[in-house]
């Protein structure tokens, strides 16, 4: 994406049991990715302890809840504003992620590398602000409540501490 992001959307695909992450960018293009609940609990730990854990799910609104609670002034009522003009450089179909890193930067900001296992093929990188990641935690959170994952807020399984040592998570 060469610009910054715009606004990001994650709905639940119950067909495909995957959150489809919508990612578009302020000169009009849209990213459509498929996160799998293995990469959305990996996603999730790794930006909890990159930055602390979300308040524990209390029912609907966590992501409303989540953003107040540290100030950031998302809008999560807001319409998706994508459109059938979009530039969708990936295609219409979402691709699937199935390598995840993080990399910090200068003043508490990290870069979010979504991409392919496979050399050549698909890969994103997202420079997210503190607000930025709080907003992704919650809607992630918020979606994988109402995919019904049961994935914990801030305790993940311990298989999963393993690969969260390195820069790269998968």
């Amino acid at each position: 994406m060469a610009n910054s992001i715009a606004q990001f959307n994650i709905q639940f695909d119950a067909l495909q049991d995957r959150l489809q992450l919508r990612l578009l960018s302020t000169d009009d293009e849209e990213i459509r990715l498929w996160l799998t609940r293995r990469y959305v609990r990996l996603l999730l730990k790794a930006l909890s302890d990159k930055f602390g854990p979300l308040v524990e799910p209390s029912g609907s609104g966590l992501a409303r809840e989540a953003a107040a609670s540290t100030g950031v002034s998302a809008r999560f009522s807001d319409p998706y504003m994508g459109t059938d003009d979009t530039h969708l450089p990936l295609g219409a179909e979402p691709q699937l992620v199935s390598r995840i890193a993080l990399q910090e930067q200068p003043a508490g900001e990290i870069t979010l590398l979504l991409g392919q296992e496979e050399e050549g093929s698909m890969q994103i990188e997202l420079g997210l602000n503190r607000q930025l990641v709080t907003s992704l935690q919650a809607m992630l959170m918020e979606a994988a409540l109402s995919a019904e994952w049961d994935l914990p807020s801030a305790d993940v399984a311990e298989d999963f501490t393993e690969h969260l040592s390195s820069v790269i998570l998968h």
